[in-house]
C-alpha cells in the first residue's frame, strides 16, 4: 500500500449555499440546454480566482459537463492542474432535481480515468484531493468514492 492508498477524509468548510449560486453561474456561462453536446463535452477556460491565492493568476480549467438526451445540463466538473502537475477538483456539482442519482459518480469516473490515460498511472486520490474547500455533500460524495476506488483496487498511483 502507497501513501496514496491512505484516504483521510477531507473535512467539509464551505456551507451548502453556494451551491445555488453556483449552478446558476455555470448554467449562464454553459447554458441549460444545447443540443448540439448531448453527453459528455469538455471545454477549457482561462479563469482568474482569488482561489489560485492570487486574483490576478489565471489558470486553464477544465470543464465537463453532462448533458441528458435533450440536452439538458445535468452535472459539471471543474478541475485544473496545479504546478506539480496535479489535476485537482474546483468543484463537482448536480442539478438539485437529479441528485443522487448517481450522474456525480459516473463523471468522476469519466474525468478520473481520462486523467489516467494522461499519466500512464492510477489517479493519485490523496495528493488531488487534499486541501479542497468542499460542502458536506461534496465531502461526503469525495470520502466515499475515493474509499470505494481505493478499496477496489481501481485506484492510486
Amino acid at each position: 500500500m502507497t501513501t496514496n492508498d491512505a484516504w483521510s477524509d477531507i473535512a467539509p468548510v464551505v456551507s451548502e449555499e453556494l451551491v445555488t449560486t453556483l449552478w446558476d453561474d455555470m448554467v449562464n456561462l454553459f447554458g441549460e440546454i444545447d443540443l448540439n453536446n448531448k453527453g459528455y463535452s469538455q471545454q477549457i477556460k482561462e479563469v482568474r480566482s482569488p482561489k489560485w491565492g492570487n486574483s490576478e493568476t489565471i489558470k486553464s480549467v477544465r470543464y465537463t459537463l453532462f448533458r441528458d438526451d435533450n440536452g439538458y445540463l445535468i452535472c459539471l466538473h471543474a478541475g485544473y492542474v496545479d504546478e506539480n502537475g496535479v489535476q485537482r477538483p474546483w468543484f463537482i456539482i448536480t442539478h438539485p432535481n437529479h441528485q443522487r442519482q448517481g450522474h456525480a459518480t459516473r463523471l468522476a469516473d469519466f474525468i478520473i480515468g481520462q486523467r489516467e490515460e494522461e499519466i500512464k498511472q492510477g489517479f493519485p486520490y490523496q495528493d488531488a484531493w487534499t486541501n479542497i474547500e468542499m460542502t458536506p455533500a461534496s465531502a461526503g460524495f469525495a470520502n466515499k468514492y475515493a474509499k470505494s476506488k481505493l478499496i477496489s483496487g481501481s485506484g492510486g498511483a
